[in-house]
């Protein structure tokens, strides 16, 4: 697998390579590692979002410690 460096690089491979898989252009010796690539895509996508998620979700904790009291 190529390294991402982003997530929407990651997301536009597996884009293209889902793309490439559904038309039938991966030729069947290749097939098995386009699936490896596009699982270690997956993995890199998903950490992204959870990590994201999670920073987040502490921002926005820390505007409603920060704001949240005075509104009441």
């Amino acid at each position: 697998m190529s390294t991402q460096k982003n997530y929407t690089e990651a997301i536009e491979r597996l884009d293209e390579i889902l793309e490439q898989i559904d038309q039938n252009e991966v030729p069947l010796d290749e097939l098995a590692a386009r699936v490896e690539e596009a699982s270690g895509l997956l993995k890199f996508c998903k950490d992204v979002l959870t990590r994201t998620e999670a920073k987040v979700s502490g921002v926005l904790d820390e505007l409603e410690k920060d704001f949240g009291e005075e509104e009441e």
